[in-house]
């Protein structure tokens, strides 16, 4: 090859080799650089602005492509006010001008190098985020929740800014938040209860929500502050309604009952007449059974009742948060815990059905009915429990009947025993035989009647209370020791003239008026047999029974009429216990006459010489009672529902010692109640 091709070869070669070596150059020193920094955000991505409860705005965005800075730009009319470049996909915002409208622009960039550069050159993304917004927060306040009761529903109401939304959360015991729903409105209400989503939360534990607010922009989404939060209680989802409820469990004991209320604890009282006030008889916790069961009350009286809530959400104008009705409960005859007496040797049977005998309650013995059941009363007899036939025992009055009728046995302190106001020596004002224990220490006095017959007399003092009268008994069982010394007591003064004075110191004005026998003879001395049997019109035994009479059967009252409203005795014919004729029932006053309807309505009958004696004969017929000798005593084991206690002849109560009961040593403590 000439030598001219041949250099014209090389230089072709070397022009080749120039030329790529500045391709080469080119493109791995400029054109590549460029090209791997290419970047763009993510189309339609959504920015976040929230805000904090300083007041603090954070901006975040989605993560760009291939970026490695972000350009964070401010705008207010097309004008670039301020921009931020940053390497995190957010950014607090730094002071803006306050406006109006303002446009938040975030660009990705990414840097690169080139040959002989003295710094990196940046390539702007392609795509962008914008979103032109108002610097408003958006914002929750005022919230408050009202609770409704008796639809199980809680209102949320709050102020919320405008044009935007919010967000109800809940905060579940593990502290997690759980979206609920969104709302366009400042208003929610919550169901809460069965079938709800939300049970109703227990004493002591809450229900907790949060509101937040946001506005929607297109490209971006304005957070307000921090969630806004409420608790619901239980007492805010409790009426004030206490349902107060009584029930009668028989016995004198009732149950009180109530339906839960706002309040932290209940109470529940008895209203005092003495004193005019509620007293607290005991407090029950919210997560308490609600209920209350009262001891064995008193017969024939009227109990008054309420329960109130204390603490918590008060009522205005008052103390309490609930406050009931006043639930009131008159009590009845109730037999349980009273004193008896069987009137005989009766069989104790181990149940009603009489097939086993387990011993024998002797007569005139002192016992505590534990309960009734079939016409049977409920004792212990020694260490065991049994039945006997209530038909045959007497009962002390005061305790079954309680405030229905007044007692005076005048015969166990002074009795009243008189031949028309003068007095019987050995017997007027005096103790009689057989009612020395009748009198208790506290004032009170045993009052036995044969239970049928008491139970009929509670309808004879139901009678006289609809016509404002109360029964006022003055004598009941009388043991036949007393009816025979009544009667010798007596027909030994039968020929003794009467004293110049009455015992009572009363002018009598219906005495018979003594003629001499002679003319110029002495006028006679009266005595106790003329004055007593209208001069032998009567015998003595017209007054008094010989031996046997039906006070000692406990079928027999001797009783008359108190004004329930003055509280005095009703005037009879005579005085009570008058011994002789002025007392026979033909001679009856008004007042005597309406004792005799009221007592004869029921079924009692009279004695033609005593206008106050009243007898029961349908006991008398049907079950043929015996009579009695011996008086009765109050000694003996007594229960009430708080257990056992020893009472002795006087009524008192062992208490705080140890002593020997029936040879078996007994510890008794402040209250009187046996020890285990």
């Amino acid at each position: 090859m000439p030598k001219k091709g041949k250099l014209l070869l090389i230089i072709g070669l070397i022009i080749l080799l120039v030329l790529e070596l500045g391709f080469a150059f080119g493109y791995f020193g400029f054109y590549r650089p460029y090209r791997d920094a290419k970047n763009t955000m993510p189309k339609d991505g959504t920015m976040m602005l929230v805000q904090d409860t300083s007041g603090s705005l954070t901006l975040s965005w989605p993560e760009g492509f291939r970026q490695d800075r972000y350009l964070v730009q401010f705008l207010q009319n097309d004008t670039v006010i301020q921009e931020v470049w940053t390497q995190s996909e957010q950014l607090v915002l730094p002071e803006l001008p306050k406006s109006e409208l303002l446009t938040i622009r975030v660009l990705s960039a990414r840097g690169y190098r080139t040959p002989f550069a003295k710094e990196e050159q940046i390539r702007m993304g392609t795509e962008s985020l914008s979103a032109e917004i108002t610097m408003q927060a958006p914002a929750v306040s005022d919230l408050a929740a009202t609770a409704d009761p008796q639809a199980g529903t809680v209102n949320f109401t709050y102020t919320l800014t405008p044009q935007s939304r919010s967000n109800v959360y809940y905060l579940d015991n593990s502290g997690e938040w759980t979206l609920l729903d969104t709302l366009d409105q400042a208003q929610m209400t919550l169901s809460l209860g069965d079938g709800s989503q939300f049970s109703i939360p227990h004493t002591g534990e809450e229900l907790t929500f949060a509101f937040d607010a946001y506005r929607v922009y297109p490209g971006l989404i304005y957070y307000g502050a921090a969630f806004e939060q409420i608790s619901v209680v239980r007492e805010d989802l409790l009426t004030r309604d206490l349902n107060l409820e009584c029930t009668d469990l028989g016995d004198q004991v009732f149950l009180l009952t109530w339906a839960e209320t706002k309040g932290d604890y209940y109470q529940v009282q008895r209203y005092r007449q003495d004193t005019a006030s509620w007293e607290t008889l005991q407090r029950v916790e919210v997560n308490q059974e609600r209920s209350y069961t009262t001891d064995m009350l008193s017969g024939f009286s009227a109990y008054h009742y309420r329960v109130v809530a204390v603490g918590g959400q008060v009522m205005e104008d008052s103390e309490f948060a609930a406050v009931s009705d006043v639930k009131s409960v008159v009590t009845g005859a109730s037999a349980k815990y009273c004193t008896i007496w069987p009137i005989k040797d009766l069989a104790v049977y181990s149940d009603t059905d009489k097939i086993q005998s387990i011993g024998t309650a002797p007569g005139a013995t002192t016992f505590c009915v534990l309960g009734v059941k079939d016409g049977m009363f409920r004792i212990r007899l020694g260490d065991g429990y049994g039945y006997i036939d209530s038909n045959y025992c007497l009962i002390n009055l005061p305790e079954l009947l309680g405030d229905l009728c007044l007692y005076d046995i005048t015969n166990s302190t002074e009795s009243l025993y008189m031949a028309h106001e003068f007095e019987i020596p050995s017997v007027t004002g005096t103790v009689i035989v057989g009612y020395e224990n009748v009198q208790l220490y506290t004032g009170e006095q045993l009052v036995p009647l044969l239970y049928p017959t008491a139970l009929r007399l509670e309808e004879a003092a139901y009678a006289a209370m609809e016509q404002g009268y109360k029964l006022k008994i003055y004598d009941a069982y009388r043991p036949q020791e007393a009816t025979i010394a009544l009667y010798n007591q007596a027909l030994d003064l039968a020929k003794q003239p009467i004293p110049d004075e009455t015992y009572t110191g009363k002018v009598l004005d219906d005495l018979p008026v003594l003629t001499p026998s002679e003319p110029g003879s002495d006028i006679p001395k009266l005595t106790y047999g003329e004055l007593m049997t209208d001069f032998g019109r009567y015998t003595m035994n017209y007054f008094l029974a010989a031996g046997k009479s039906r006070h000692n059967k406990g079928i027999a009252l001797d009783l008359t009429l108190t004004d329930m409203v003055t509280g005095e005795d009703l005037s009879m014919q005579t005085s009570m216990h008058d011994l002789s004729w002025y007392s026979e029932l033909k001679r009856n006053n008004d007042n005597a006459k309406t004792l005799a309807a009221i007592m004869e309505s029921v079924g009692f009958s009279g004695l033609v010489s005593e206008w106050w004696h009243f007898n029961d004969m349908e006991a008398q017929n049907s079950l043929t009672p015996p009579y009695l000798r011996s008086g009765v005593c109050a000694e003996c084991w007594m229960a009430d529902d708080y257990g056992w206690r020893y009472r002795r002849a006087d009524g008192s109560y062992v208490i705080d010692c140890t002593e020997q009961i029936n040879g078996v040593a007994c510890t008794f403590d402040e209250y009187g109640y046996l020890l285990p």
